[in-house]
């Protein structure tokens, strides 16, 4: 019989797959040692450690690598104290992989120092808890209408998030994004390239043209509350 005090690394298997094999190591060791606050502040030499690696130029570069291509996200505060986040996608889980990050498909390794079955339900709300809530709002309010889905949390659209939440308030943003889907979708109208929500809270003429007062918006309803068109839709 299996030893049930063994432990697993949860590692993705798209790195595996990809042959980046000391990157998905590296994955799932930071992601274990995240169970607790949903990041971690291990060295690169701690890191270097674990993976049996002697260089730790390597495992800089590892880091790097899983950052921009946004496996991770890495803060930095004070005395170069160091933050690392596992980033995890937003979509359903299947009932099978309850509480492991969606990533299409992941693969359990096993190994030491990482964290026993069963314990990922609570990993996974750690790591949605250290982001900004009115991030998650956001991105949720998207995702719940009709317009590209945004499948991953990932540094960059966090740090759009967050800058556009520092000019308008939360309910202003999904006000924006009420309006943009209801003009996208409407058959007849012109408008109908659909953005992605980085596009549309970032380009110009995005999501400020939609707000209550916005140019795009009140151009909508001119040509919604049009004679013809109420007629047309037998209003």
């Amino acid at each position: 019989m299996p030893d049930k005090n063994q432990y697993f690394y949860i590692i993705p298997a798209e790195l595996l797959e990809k042959g980046k094999t000391a990157e998905a190591l590296l994955y799932g060791i930071i992601y274990s040692y995240s169970k607790a606050k949903g990041f971690c502040w291990p060295s690169n030499k701690c890191l270097a450690k674990k993976l049996n690696r002697s260089s730790i130029s390597k495992i800089s570069r590892h880091v790097k690598n899983l950052c921009d291509s946004a496996w991770i996200r890495v803060e930095y505060g004070g005395n170069n104290f160091r933050k690392i986040f596992p980033l995890v996608e937003l979509k359903s889980l299947p009932s099978g992989a309850r509480g492991l990050p969606s990533r299409a498909r992941l693969i359990a390794l096993k190994g030491k120092g990482a964290y026993p079955q069963g314990q990922h339900s609570s990993t996974i709300s750690s790591i949605n808890s250290s982001i900004n809530k009115k991030v998650l709002e956001i991105i949720e309010f998207w995702n719940k209408h009709k317009l590209p889905k945004c499948e991953k949390i990932t540094a960059h659209r966090i740090k759009i998030i967050e800058k556009v939440l520092t000019q308008h308030s939360g309910e202003e943003i999904k006000s924006a994004i009420k309006h943009y889907d209801d003009a996208i979708n409407e058959p007849d109208y012109f408008e109908n390239y659909k953005w992605s929500l980085e596009l549309f809270l970032s380009r110009q003429r995005g999501y400020t043209s939609w707000l209550k007062d916005g140019e795009k918006w009140q151009s909508y309803l001119t040509w919604y509350n049009n004679p013809d068109q109420q007629k047309k839709r037998g209003d």
